[in-house]
C-alpha cells in the first residue's frame, strides 16, 4: 500500500511469530503522514519495534484500537512521534535594529535546522530578523507553506512599520500580524497602516492582529488612540533567555537569494 508524494514510508513485515501489546512511547516520525499510531507492536522475528498506524481498515479479533490492518502475518507499519503544533521560522537574520535585548542574541541562529517540510504543523510563525526587510522572501515563505499545509494558520512577527502596502500585500495572504512599537518614532507609521487597514482593507479587521509597546513608547499612549479592534499587549519588556515553549520548533528557512 502506498500512501502520496510517489513514495511507500511503510514498512511489510512478514513472519510475524509473535505481536505482544506494548505501551505506546515516542518513536522516528515523518510529518507526511498524520495519522495517530495506535499500538506499538514488538517483533520477535528481526527484533524492530514499530508503530502500526492504520485505522479502520480491518476491525479483526485482536482487539487493536481503530482496527489496525492484521492479515496472514503481515503488518503495515511505520515509525512516528507527535509533532509539535507550532513552527517559528526564522526567514533571515537580518534586521535593521540593534536591540541588546532581542531574543535572537541568546541563539546561534546559523546552527538552527534548515527545513523545507511544513507539514503537520497547526500555527507557523514567520519572523526574523525583520521579515519586512525583503518582502520577497516572505511571499515565498508563504507560497512554500501553503503548497504543502493549506491548513496551517500562518502569522507574522514585524517591527517595520513603515512600509504600508507592502504589509498590506503580505497581510491579504496570512492569517495575522503582530506589530512591535520599539520607539516614539514607530507610533505614526503604524497610523498609517491601521487607517491603510480600517478605510480601504476592511477585510482585513477580521484576521488576528496584535501590536505589542514596549513600555518607553507606552507611555504616550495619548498618540496611540483608536486602536480597536488590535490586541495591544502594553509595557512589554524583553524576557532574559527567551525559552521556546514545549510545543513549538526552531528552524530556519532555506536562503533564496
Amino acid at each position: 500500500m502506498r500512501f502520496g508524494f510517489g513514495r511507500t514510508h511503510t514498512e511489510k513485515v512478514e513472519s510475524l511469530t509473535r505481536a505482544r501489546e506494548l505501551e505506546l512511547a515516542h518513536s522516528e516520525w515523518h510529518p507526511w503522514f498524520a495519522w495517530r499510531p495506535v499500538r506499538l507492536i514488538d517483533i520477535d522475528s528481526d527484533g524492530r519495534d514499530v508503530y502500526a498506524f492504520m485505522e479502520s481498515v480491518d476491525r479483526r479479533s485482536s482487539g487493536w484500537m481503530n482496527g489496525c490492518l492484521f492479515s496472514s502475518g503481515i503488518i503495515w507499519a511505520h515509525r512516528k512521534r507527535r509533532t509539535p503544533d507550532k513552527l517559528r521560522l526564522l526567514l533571515f537574520k537580518e534586521c535593521n535594529r540593534s536591540c541588546p535585548g532581542c531574543c535572537n542574541n541568546y541563539w546561534n541562529l546559523d546552527e538552527l535546522p534548515v527545513t523545507h517540510n511544513f507539514m503537520g504543523y497547526k500555527e507557523i510563525m514567520l519572523t526574523g530578523g525583520e521579515p519586512m526587510l525583503d518582502p520577497f522572501v516572505v511571499h515565498t515563505a508563504i507560497r512554500n507553506i501553503r503548497w504543502q499545509n493549506k491548513k496551517a494558520k500562518i502569522f507574522m512577527y514585524t517591527a517595520k512599520v513603515d512600509q504600508v502596502q507592502a504589509t498590506i500585500d503580505v497581510l491579504n495572504k496570512i492569517d495575522g500580524i503582530t506589530l512591535t512599537l520599539h520607539n516614539r518614532s514607530d507610533i505614526i507609521p503604524f497610523h498609517s497602516l491601521d487607517r491603510e487597514i480600517f478605510l480601504n482593507n476592511p477585510h482585513l479587521a477580521k484576521k488576528s492582529l496584535r501590536v505589542n509597546v514596549f513600555s518607553n513608547v507606552a507611555k504616550f499612549n495619548s498618540e496611540l488612540r483608536h486602536l480597536c479592534p488590535w490586541k495591544v499587549k502594553w509595557n512589554i519588556e524583553w524576557t532574559k533567555d527567551c525559552p521556546l515553549p514545549d510545543n513549538e520548533e526552531f528552524k530556519r528557512f532555506p536562503r533564496v537569494r
